[in-house]
């Protein structure tokens, strides 16, 4: 085999190897909980100790992970998985009346809302969620919440 043979073989098994396995995975998916009901907003997290793929939860459950924008996609790999930003703002018209310290006052305040969690937050930490995804091709990912 001549030199220029080699080179073109060189890079014919680079092409082949560069297409099956070290490009980025396109990965989708749904956040329900057991009733079927869809998470309606949070982020869900891939990480492996090193790296750190996230995905942004629409108000349909569906999400997709990003390695920098959404539709690029991530690297191959196992990953533990877990959900942040997962509180939810529950608005509220109610009036609360407070008194002042020496009690010599009072006042009326608006109530604009209170957070409350809509996910366990075992779901939160990667230790705890029990939850763990292999990454080797384009694929759905989708999560039921307990």
């Amino acid at each position: 085999m001549n030199s220029a043979s080699r080179v073109i073989a060189i890079l014919c098994l680079f092409l082949v190897v560069s297409a099956v396995g070290c490009g980025k995975c396109k990965v989708r998916g749904t956040v329900k909980f057991a009733d079927g009901t869809p998470l309606t907003g949070g982020v869900v997290n891939f990480t492996d100790d090193v790296k750190l793929f996230k995905g942004e939860v629409k108000k349909d459950g569906t999400f997709e992970m990003k390695t920098v924008k959404p539709g690029d996609g991530i690297d191959p790999g196992t990953y533990k998985v877990y959900l942040t930003e997962t509180l939810n703002l529950v608005v509220s018209d109610k009036k609360s009346k407070t008194s002042s310290l020496d009690g010599e006052g009072s006042a009326e305040m608006d109530v604009i809302g209170k957070s409350e969690l809509t996910v366990d937050p075992k779901y939160s930490d990667a230790s705890t969620s029990g939850l763990t995804v292999t990454v080797s091709k384009s694929m759905t990912y989708d999560i039921t919440l307990e």
